[in-house]
């Protein structure tokens, strides 16, 4: 089994590759085949088209790489990991982001970390905070929240650091909007 997960990232690591040397509309599955040194059937062994293959680089960075922290309530922990692996592929996920259409990578990256939210409300959710939110509607909430910010983070402000990225999105995950707004005492009340 173990041989089998290293091929699959094998296949992925030559579509990152790929991609920081050419447009991923221009790759092929056969340039990924010959690069990882395998025959078509082999990639068709693990994704089903090279967008399914897109998207296992992005739960490696996301999912695979923060379960263990979640795993032990250990959250900001597990965002700042993630983080740290954009800035690790920071041109990756520059190059990445400019794929759009159907199958966009915006798209792609938000199922991804939406699927690491919905576990970690699976299995640590109040659920006496949820109202009539479902868990995964809480997840699309947060998964499109940071898909957009580090989207912008990676693409606009290359120069700021993981750290001070997760401060900034740490602060206004824990505000309300009305933080935001010079607005008279109480008025945003019972929303």
């Amino acid at each position: 089994m173990e041989k089998r997960g290293m091929m699959k990232r094998f296949l992925a690591e030559s579509l990152k590759e790929l991609m920081l040397q050419k447009s991923f509309e221009k790759i092929t599955i056969k340039q990924i085949c010959d690069k990882t040194g395998v025959i078509r059937a082999t990639f068709y062994n693990y994704f089903e088209d090279k967008y399914a293959a897109l998207s296992y680089i992005i739960y490696l960075d996301t999912v695979d790489t923060a379960l263990p922290y979640i795993e032990k309530k250990q959250f900001q922990q597990a965002v700042k990991a993630m983080l740290d692996k954009f800035v690790e592929s920071r041109e990756f996920y520059q190059i990445a982001f400019r794929i759009t259409g159907q199958n966009s990578f915006s798209d792609l990256f938000e199922e991804n970390v939406q699927q690491l939210f919905a576990e970690m409300f699976r299995r640590y959710g109040r659920t006496e905070k949820l109202g009539t939110m479902t868990e995964d509607e809480l997840a699309g909430y947060f998964g499109n929240s940071l898909c957009y910010t580090v989207s912008h983070w990676l693409c606009r402000n290359r120069n700021m650091d993981s750290e001070t990225f997760l401060k900034q999105y740490g602060a206004v995950l824990t505000s309300s909007v009305f933080d935001f707004l010079d607005m008279p005492q109480g008025s945003a009340s019972g929303l």
